[in-house]
């Protein structure tokens, strides 16, 4: 789809680098709409729905994320961990 697409109609954001943010996933959206930082301070803070990993195991998720493309492989070494945890 993306190939389709003009190349600025494509913005991507990792969520893993979001996550900890003040807005969280709603930061892509108001830098997109070019919210001032001023305004962002005041908006609540974004809570972490999933408590999910530990952060170690979030950044080696994240690590995982980010060196392979075999998806098949990807998860069954995730579900793998998180059966070890």
């Amino acid at each position: 789809i993306g190939a389709a697409l003009p190349v600025d109609a494509i913005h991507t954001r990792w969520l893993e680098e979001m996550s900890d943010t003040h807005e969280g996933p709603a930061a892509a959206v108001l830098d997109l709409l070019d919210v001032p930082h001023s305004l962002r301070r005041a908006l609540p803070a974004a809570r972490r729905a999933n408590t999910g990993q530990s952060a170690e195991m979030e950044a080696e998720f994240l690590a995982m994320n980010r060196a392979s493309r075999d998806k098949r492989d990807l998860k069954r070494r995730k579900d793998a961990m998180l059966r070890d945890r």
